[in-house]
């Protein structure tokens, strides 16, 4: 995984110092540093190579604790601290492309990694296309270019972590940003707030996806660091003004923590507006001004100076908690 693990073991380090090895070859020999202890346990205040019956209880038990303990040293995390992503940890910068299974053959997803990767990149996010995966109501496929979960899989194994953007909605230039058609038809619909039919077709479609990421994360040892919550939701939304708009992303994070658990990061984007101050975007689009739930990013084009955007991000999260991020940095056909 990249990680490093340290343990403290005699059998591993006999002057009682810390013996770093690397974190896919501490996991590896996880089970050999228990039974490479069960020798010297075994032999000492006896002065033989022979264990007795209430030697190898001992042993036994010792063998449990150290297997456990090793367990838990190797155990992946991705978390913020001081102001900082944390890898294991370790202080880590995110290095990422946006890339998406839904506009690439599946056919050529190995080798549009490999170029992300050969970019020195180390992360990739991508969003979960909703009407690609469900353009007929009830009928959810992962098959071909659908499976999003072999993606990932795939990013992994080409070394790429990944940043999770499941929307729903989720903008991309993507037809209804990635809403189904068919939404339209329910009557007294509103999209992206509030509102019992669009909120029973998420929770729905989330039921099918969310399972499917939860072992794809990176405490589970998948490639999964980050989950985004909707998509630039202050450039739609009124959080600081709407209780619907707050309930709406509310319920998106309860859902999400229903289904993946509190081992994630979790974040949402905003700030890209002409014309709006980033802090009131943020504000807009995001109702944890000053809680270190959710992690609230950046975005918008190239730029001379970030340090207002970034300056304004840290104002709005929680002290300590405001790694810069800018997770999305608009380029192309923006810069015209």
């Amino acid at each position: 995984f990249g990680s490093r693990l340290r343990i403290e073991h005699p059998c591993v380090a006999n002057n009682n110092t810390p013996a770093s090895l690397g974190g896919g070859a501490g996991m590896a020999i996880r089970a050999a540093v228990a039974l490479l202890c069960v020798f010297p346990l075994c032999a000492v205040g006896r002065g033989s190579d022979v264990c007795t019956a209430e030697d190898c209880e001992g042993v036994a038990l010792m063998q449990r604790v150290q297997t456990r303990r090793h367990t838990e040293l190797a155990t992946p995390s991705f978390t913020i601290q001081n102001d900082s992503f944390m890898k294991d940890g370790e202080p880590f910068v995110i290095r990422a492309g946006s890339i998406h299974y839904a506009r690439i053959p599946r056919e050529y997803w190995r080798d549009r990694l490999e170029r992300i990767r050969a970019l020195g990149l180390n992360t990739i996010t991508c969003y979960a296309f909703w009407n690609f995966a469900e353009e007929e109501e009830g009928k959810v496929l992962w098959d071909g270019q659908r499976d999003i979960v072999a993606f990932f899989k795939l990013a992994q194994e080409l070394g790429l972590l990944v940043i999770f953007r499941p929307g729903p909605y989720i903008c991309a230039e993507w037809d209804m940003g990635g809403l189904p058609a068919w939404l339209l038809t329910r009557e007294s619909i509103k999209l992206r707030t509030y509102n019992e039919p669009y909120i029973e077709a998420v929770d729905k479609w989330w039921g099918e996806l969310l399972p499917k990421m939860k072992p794809l994360l990176y405490s589970n040892g998948g490639p999964i660091i980050m989950v985004q919550v909707e998509n630039e939701y202050g450039s739609w939304g009124h959080c600081d003004t709407s209780p619907n708009d707050a309930k709406y992303m509310f319920h998106l994070y309860d859902t999400l923590t229903k289904h993946l658990g509190t081992e994630v990061l979790y974040s949402t984007v905003d700030g890209g507006e002409d014309g709006a101050s980033t802090e009131s975007v943020l504000a807009r689009g995001s109702p944890w001004k000053g809680n270190a739930t959710v992690l609230a990013t950046v975005d918008g084009p190239v730029r001379e100076d970030y340090s207002e955007q970034f300056a304004a991000q840290k104002e709005f999260n929680a002290r300590g908690r405001s790694p810069k991020m800018w997770s999305e940095l608009w380029v192309g056909w923006f810069d015209f």
